[in-house]
């Protein structure tokens, strides 16, 4: 649909009103809508599962090495150093 404001106005259209001239011409459909909306909500809320504390399974990774007849410093170091020299 074309419109004009006044004389001398450029034309525009109005399709983005469709929605609202729909509401006004049947109310009754966008209450029913609303209530259908209001009830399917109450309904997922009351059927939703909930937990305050899930389970949550975190992945965890052990090393192991075992050096025999090193000292605990050195034990640290080689460790260490061969952690940080892996490429993850």
């Amino acid at each position: 649909m074309l419109c004009k404001r006044g004389p001398g106005a450029s034309e525009h259209r109005v399709g983005h009103m469709g929605i609202v001239r729909f509401a006004l011409r049947f109310p009754h459909t966008f209450c029913v809508l609303a209530a259908l909306t209001l009830f399917l909500g109450a309904v997922a809320i009351r059927t939703m599962p909930s937990d305050i504390f899930p389970e949550i399974r975190i992945p965890v990774v052990s090393v192991i090495w075992s050096y025999t007849g090193l000292s605990t410093p050195e034990m640290e170091q080689r460790a260490y150093r061969g952690l940080c020299d892996c490429e993850f």
